[in-house]
């Protein structure tokens, strides 16, 4: 009796599947490993849990050291933090970029999907720009859904008044557009030679 191995078919689709699975993974050990660091510098006397979880999936230096906690300068900002840092960020990205290129091309065409990228390429960019510099958290939305919308929509409304901060939301917006292209554009080359 003969026994065949069955080969996977290595394609961009397995391919994006296993990383998919191995990424998610990751990033949840490197937040167990940003908790754990945490709480060897002494998070649990100095900080209350929601800071916590944000530094686990979200460990930024600068914002830890120009927080008003006491002596974390010396423990955060160093080389581990800020390589975790970027780890968690590209596994992110690319998490997202591979979800939302798997719902576009499923759920719509090659036009309307392009309008879609660009919509929430520039929903994104707001959602950057609203945390970034008018440090909102993503759970404001919740607590203040009114605040923040009025926000928005004044930069909405009277955008010559705030030229820098369209240009700030359009520059994210652009990169994250462009980052989803190139993304989209591997998965067009694999195919193309295959």
């Amino acid at each position: 009796m003969n026994i065949r191995a069955v080969k996977p078919n290595m394609s961009y689709e397995y391919f994006m599947w296993i990383f998919t699975r191995l990424s998610g993974a990751a990033i949840i050990l490197l937040a167990a490993l940003g908790m754990t660091g945490a709480f060897l510098l002494g998070a649990r006397t100095q900080v209350d849990l929601p800071t916590l979880m944000r530094w686990s999936f979200f460990p930024n230096p600068n914002h830890v050291v120009n927080s008003d906690i006491p002596d974390v300068a010396l423990g955060w900002a160093n080389g581990f933090w800020q390589i975790m840092q970027l780890l968690i960020v590209f596994l992110g990205a690319t998490h997202g970029f591979n979800g939302l290129r798997c719902v576009v091309e499923d759920f719509t065409g090659s036009k309307r999907s392009w309008l879609f990228v660009g919509a929430m390429a520039g929903l994104s960019g707001m959602g950057i720009y609203l945390g970034r510099v008018l440090r909102w958290n993503s759970w404001d939305v919740f607590l203040y859904p009114r605040a923040i919308l009025v926000d928005a929509a004044h930069l909405l409304i009277h955008p010559f008044s705030h030229l820098s901060a369209i240009g700030m939301m359009g520059l994210f917006a652009g990169l994250l557009f462009v980052s989803y292209w190139m993304f989209t554009s591997l998965q067009r080359a694999k195919s193309v030679r295959s």
